[in-house]
């Protein structure tokens, strides 16, 4: 499967244990199915920083990696999903129990909802029947270096 990962810097070999902790899936290196996904998130990274981002294409072996790698998929904004969320987000760091975790994204939908919950103005029953309107869009982390080195190949960069 192809996917695409957005950054400031120009990657083809990830390393894992370079990113940034306490993202909503964990520490690890952030992927998106699909090319509208990534210069999505691309131009809004320009904007914020005003700088050029870079989109790396590669592609994954999602059955080598689910077959050989703990593998966490959580396609839906459920409750799993949200305690997934809220416990990486809060630095409990479930992400070491697996190598991939793939789930939906928190983006500019979905961080309102999380926001309205985390700060007590929604209860979690709430906060899922808001979450459940939205469609899922999936990204994946991959938190092991030898699931990356195994499982995703570089194919080159692509301009924005």
């Amino acid at each position: 499967m192809k996917l695409y990962h957005v950054g400031f810097e120009k990657v083809s070999m990830p390393r894992c244990s370079s990113c940034r902790d306490f993202l909503d899936l964990g520490k690890g290196f952030y992927l998106v199915p699909t090319l509208d996904q990534a210069r999505s998130w691309a131009e809004k990274l320009q904007n914020y920083r005003k700088a050029k981002p870079v989109i790396g294409a590669y592609v994954f072996d999602r059955d080598l990696a689910m077959e050989r790698f703990r593998y966490l998929y959580l396609p839906r904004y459920d409750a799993a999903w949200l305690g997934h969320i809220l416990e990486s987000r809060s630095g409990k760091m479930p992400r070491e129990s697996y190598d991939i975790i793939e789930g939906g994204c928190v983006d500019d939908r979905i961080v309102d909802q999380l926001h309205l919950f985390e700060y007590g103005y929604a209860g979690k029953d709430e906060t899922l029947r808001r979450l459940s309107g939205f469609q899922s869009k999936l990204s994946i982390c991959i938190h092991s270096q030898d699931a990356a080195d195994i499982c995703l190949k570089f194919k080159g960069y692509i301009s924005l």
